[in-house]
């Protein structure tokens, strides 16, 4: 089996006969999973209505992933190939035949359009009132189109007009009046009295105080070579700064012990858990070996 002879199976599946089964079973013995072969091959079968039938198309829906064409395969509709060539001719015969169509013929209708009014009422276009005045209803009378007049407006020119001197108007500072003691006033007039009776304030210029270094300068150069002899201390300037350096024996604890003991000041650490097993006996054994580690790291510096 050529290319031609599978083209030719592939576009009528309708014609398969037993040569075409013979020539499908051996390319799919070659190919086994060649699907558009196996396809063909169960369409074959069940147009022969082979035995072998039921058993290909298990096989076939292993081999294929989409059944639902297989499935349109087999059970597409038979066409009779006697009854082709007669439809084609009498398409062919239909499409021989043209078919004219007979245009539409549009009715000629003019419509005249009269540019004037058209009178209905059957009325004479002047009359003659009593007075002997004469009156037109004329339709066909002209329209006097008038121009609409140009209203010419003044120039508005804002930098021509004239400064004019409008009035204001100024505050009067009132001028405090002089004031009297001696003078019977009202409360009122006593508050307003006060109230703008300005009290003047002398500025007193306060001396410099001079410094006390010059004082000592001065002093130095009208002693000259005699000595200055320091005064002693008195009792209440003494050293504050020694007292500080005293510990109190109440802020003697054992947190305090142990910043000794990380800035390794390890005597006053063991002086302090001394006085702390004096003042707390049921911790003697506790304080001891703290005393104890301590003068065992004192020995190994």
């Amino acid at each position: 089996m050529n290319r031609q002879q599978f083209y030719h199976y592939l576009s009528n599946p309708e014609g398969l006969n037993d040569e075409s089964l013979s020539n499908l079973t051996a390319v799919i013995a070659e190919y086994p999973y060649f699907q558009a072969a196996r396809m063909l091959l169960v369409k074959n079968m069940a147009v022969l209505d082979h035995i072998r039938y039921n058993h290909e198309l298990k096989s076939a829906a292993a081999y294929i992933p989409d059944r639902k064409k297989l499935y349109f395969l087999i059970h597409a509709p038979t066409q009779s190939k006697a009854a082709k060539p007669f439809v084609e001719a009498v398409v062919q015969q239909r499409v021989s035949q043209p078919v004219v169509l007979d245009e539409p013929v549009k009715p000629d209708v003019s419509v005249e359009v009269s540019a004037s009014p058209v009178d209905y009422f059957d009325v004479p276009d002047t009359l003659e009132s009593p007075s002997g005045e004469v009156i037109t209803f004329s339709f066909t009378s002209e329209l006097v189109q008038e121009e609409p007049e140009q209203m010419v407006l003044p120039s508005a020119d804002l930098l021509d007009y004239e400064l004019q001197n409008l009035p204001g108007y100024q505050l009067a500072v009132q001028e405090p009046e002089d004031f009297d003691p001696s003078q019977s006033r009202s409360f009122s007039d006593w508050l307003k009295a006060l109230h703008h009776h300005s009290v003047q304030t002398q500025r007193v210029e306060t001396p410099k105080p001079v410094s006390r270094q010059m004082d000592i300068i001065d002093s130095f150069l009208k002693q000259g070579d005699k000595k200055i002899i320091p005064k002693p201390k008195v009792a209440d300037e003494r050293d504050v700064a020694e007292n500080s350096l005293r510990e109190s024996e109440d802020l003697m604890t054992e947190t305090l012990a142990n910043i000794h003991i990380k800035q390794k000041h390890y005597d006053k650490a063991i002086t302090i858990f001394e006085k702390l097993s004096l003042k707390y006996p049921e911790k003697n054994i506790y304080f001891a070996s703290r005393i104890q580690e301590l003068e065992r790291l004192i020995n190994n510096q």
